[in-house]
């Protein structure tokens, strides 16, 4: 009995932790439109196909067999005019310092990936929209250094070294002017990488609104941002510092707050997920990437893209011959069956001048 008994709890206590370890990956849905439905499912969602998942959302086939249940569409006819993934990525110390989130759905992720394949995602969507120019964005920090890989050259005037961004912070329309800070401080320098970032994302979107050309395109947009000054916030401050909690609380308002700017900015027509990532394990390495290194795609064998007026313009000139040909084969016809005695001013004026002489 107590042998059965030790055996229960064993087994008690390898499920706690095996699920306590399996939440601290999650991908949160805090905004979606009305017609798409995400449903519980009991299928694994693993990191390397969140990318699956990112481009069916919008209606483009993944390039592979996918078999997950957790998203459904509503309408065959509606697809959203952006997706935008916000990776919190090195989450450690979840249970003393949570993302509390609001979500619309939540599905637990396990850890394959260090993170979310956005150039595989960027050469698909180029693929499916060719000659559209989708707006894509993709914003991470590589060794102090705020990367922001999109072929808009309007965010090059980003700041884009620690440097710059302190200098960017201390402005009055900062998100420290907005969030306010207690504990953390912009000297540190774990700090200053976590309000970089929220910096970063905050510019992002301010630039697509003092751009409105760049939400013109009828493909989707993609907008990824990445997350990681929490992990050295902690690093450098302790799981149960002060800092550590005012940077979570921090980045769940911020999260909170992005997602109604993404709301306003696409009239609710957006797809907004947040993918909590425990540290990689080792060798698992975060590569930079360049979308304007990407190759070109391939020949897809597709029907050639016209304009929008093409259509005005094929009618005009298709009745302007069909008027012309009708024309010019009732003019023939008329000259073909003239009588020169009768119909000709010309024969008439010959054969009086003929008589005179």
């Amino acid at each position: 009995m107590v042998d059965r008994c030790i055996s229960v709890l064993f087994s008690l206590f390898v499920y706690v932790l095996c699920e306590q370890k399996a939440s601290e990956n999650e991908l949160v849905i805090t905004h979606k439109p009305q017609y798409m439905t995400f449903q519980p499912t009991s299928s694994q969602l693993q990191a390397s196909d969140i990318h699956k998942v990112i481009s069916h959302s919008v209606g483009v086939s993944p390039g592979s067999d996918f078999q997950w249940g957790g998203l459904l569409h509503g309408s065959m006819f509606q697809r959203p005019k952006a997706n935008v993934l916000i990776s919190v990525i090195g989450y450690a110390g979840k249970d003393a310092n949570p993302l509390k989130l609001n979500t619309v759905a939540k599905y637990s992720v396990e850890n394959d990936v260090p993170a979310v394949d956005t150039n595989y995602l960027s050469k698909l969507f180029r693929g499916a929209f060719i000659d559209q120019n989708p707006l894509m964005v993709d914003a991470s920090v590589d060794q102090d250094m705020f990367n922001i890989q999109t072929e808009q050259e309007v965010f090059r005037k980003l700041p884009n070294t620690m440097l710059k961004m302190a200098d960017r912070l201390m402005a009055g329309d900062s998100v420290i002017q907005h969030l306010g800070l207690r504990s953390l401080n912009t000297s540190t320098h774990s700090d200053l990488g976590l309000m970089g970032e929220l910096q970063t994302m905050q510019d992002v979107v301010n630039t697509i609104r003092e751009s409105p050309s760049l939400l013109k395109s009828k493909s989707p947009d993609l907008l990824s941002f990445t997350i990681s000054g929490i992990k050295r916030v902690v690093d450098q401050h302790g799981e149960a510092s002060p800092q550590a909690a005012e940077a979570t609380n921090l980045v769940t308002d911020f999260i909170h707050k992005m997602t109604d700017e993404m709301r306003q900015l696409y009239k609710d027509n957006v797809v907004v997920e947040v993918l909590t990532m425990s540290p990689p394990p080792k060798g698992l390495v975060r590569k930079v990437r360049s979308l304007k290194a990407m190759a070109a795609p391939k020949s897809l064998n597709l029907a050639p893209q016209y304009s929008e007026d093409f259509p005005v313009f094929f009618n005009i000139i298709l009745w302007m011959v069909i008027l012309i040909g009708i024309t010019s084969f009732a003019t023939s016809y008329a000259i073909w069956n003239m009588d020169p005695g009768r119909d000709s001013i010309i024969y008439r004026m010959t054969s009086q001048r003929l008589k005179k002489d």
